[in-house]
Order: C-alpha cells, then sequence, then structure tokens
C-alpha cells in the first residue's frame, strides 16, 4: 500500500545479537530531511532491564522518527507488515531470519547482514540488499537511496515474492528439509 512515509522495521527480541544498535546507528546517519520522509519500527520485546536494552530503548528516544512497538501478536504483525516497507536484519549472526522470509512474503524490500544466514538466497540489489554485519554507514546508504528512489524498488518486491515461492513456502521449506535430511542419513551411512 502507498505510504506517505517509507517506514524501516527491524523485528525481534532486543539483544546484542540481532544488531538493534547498528539500526539506530544508521538511522543517525541520515540527514535530518531524509529522516522526515521516513519512519523506524522496533518490534519485539525491549524491556530496557539488561544494559544492552537499556541502551537501545535510550537511542531510541532520541531520535523523534524511532519507535518501539514492542511484542506484537500474529494478528498485529500481519496489520503492521501492510505500513511495513522495508525488513531490516542487522543481525550479529543469525542461521535462517525467519523476519527476511516474512518480508519476502509480503512483497517487502529486505535488507540483511552478510552474517545472515540468507546470503545464499538473497542477491543483493535483485531480490533484496545484502550489507556487511557491523556497518552502519551502509545501511544507512541503503535506507538513504529507498527514502529518495522508493519507485525504483517495485521489480525487487517481486523478486523477494519469487523468491519466497521458490524456498520458503512451507511446501518448498518442507520438501528442502527433507532432501536435507536424506542427505545427512546418506552421510552418516557412509561412515558407519
Amino acid at each position: 500500500e502507498p505510504q506517505e512515509r517509507v517506514t524501516f522495521a527491524i523485528i525481534g527480541g532486543v539483544c546484542e545479537l540481532k544488531g538493534q544498535d547498528v539500526f539506530l546507528r544508521a538511522v543517525a546517519l541520515l540527514p535530518e530531511q531524509l529522516k522526515e520522509k521516513a519512519a523506524f519500527v522496533l518490534i519485539g520485546v525491549s524491556d530496557g532491564k539488561d544494559a544492552f536494552s537499556a541502551a537501545v530503548r535510550a537511542a531510541a528516544e532520541k531520535e523523534p522518527s524511532v519507535k518501539l512497538l514492542g511484542v506484537l501478536n500474529r494478528a498485529e504483525m500481519r496489520k503492521a507488515y501492510r505500513q511495513i516497507d522495508v525488513v531490516v536484519c542487522a543481525s550479529r549472526e543469525e542461521c535462517l531470519p525467519t523476519t527476511m522470509a516474512e518480508g519476502m512474503m509480503y512483497r517487502k524490500i529486505c535488507i540483511a547482514t552478510d552474517a545472515a544466514g540468507m546470503n545464499g538466497m538473497i542477491q543483493s540489489g535483485k531480490n533484496g540488499l545484502i550489507v556487511p554485519v557491523e556497518d552502519a554507514e551502509a545501511l544507512a546508504r541503503c535506507m538513504r537511496h529507498i527514502i529518495e528512489r522508493p519507485q525504483e524498488y517495485e521489480a525487487m518486491r517481486c523478486a523477494a515474492r519469487h523468491t519466497y515461492e521458490a524456498y520458503f513456502t512451507p511446501e518448498k521449506f518442507s520438501e528442502k528439509l527433507i532432501e536435507e535430511l536424506g542427505k545427512t542419513v546418506e552421510c552418516w551411512k557412509k561412515k558407519s
């Protein structure tokens, strides 16, 4: 749905592994006139009880365009995805970020770090964008380009959906899982 502002979301419980601090550093690097054309949301547990969560909350409060939405149930997430334009995975390490698969399912622009386990499925510039882990400046450059030229990303949104259909539908995912389990069993049999 066309939005007045480009909305970027990082989804997951606030912890150092998820890189919400990198996301907020990238937001801080954007010029004020671009921040006015965008919204930045953090979705997930953020109680502020540990030092990292408290620091993320403090950094978010300094940026008027940043909102902490907390935990959302499935119905609320479906509604949120209608407002989100870009899903960001700033993770320092992650095996298979489900938020990227969900973003692709909803035809969102997906930005992931090169430490996220989706790199084999995301072709940077085609069906998503890859930035180096811990690189807030690279993330800010991607954000800036998307804010300035959102209309240039329609083909990427379509390619993201095709990637979802090729790898992440429940049917495709279970087929691939069974295939990989079969390979593991064969490998184990050969070693026995």
